[in-house]
């Protein structure tokens, strides 16, 4: 994984100060396969303590209005950079989303 925009959302920070990322990854189906693929991804600071992180918390975010409850895909600790990056995807229903989604603005951090 390129960890340039992860640092960039961590911004000035003590190095020794573990944080929690998380990527919200939008998947759209792919109209031959109906695979999921991989429309965008969002990197968001959050401030939940590392030691929380596992594949078995829920994590709630709030899409479009509604609350929206994820089970991570995969949780890495990286212990050079010590961030725990948590992601999670969510498969957007149809195209038109995936499409304005596509050209979103990234999250504050």
């Amino acid at each position: 994984m390129d960890f340039s925009p992860v640092l960039e959302v961590l911004g000035d920070r003590r190095p020794d100060e573990p944080a929690v990322v998380l990527r919200l990854c939008l998947m759209a189906a792919d109209e031959a396969s109906g695979e999921p693929r991989l429309v965008s991804s969002l990197i968001r600071r959050i401030s939940m303590p590392p030691m929380l992180a596992s594949p078995d918390v829920n994590i709630a975010l709030q899409i479009q209005g509604k609350r929206r409850v994820f089970k991570p895909r995969h949780v890495t600790w990286d212990e050079t950079h010590r961030v725990c990056i948590v992601e999670v995807a969510w498969l957007v229903a149809d195209t038109p989303v995936a499409d304005e989604v596509e050209t979103a603005e990234p999250w504050p951090a």
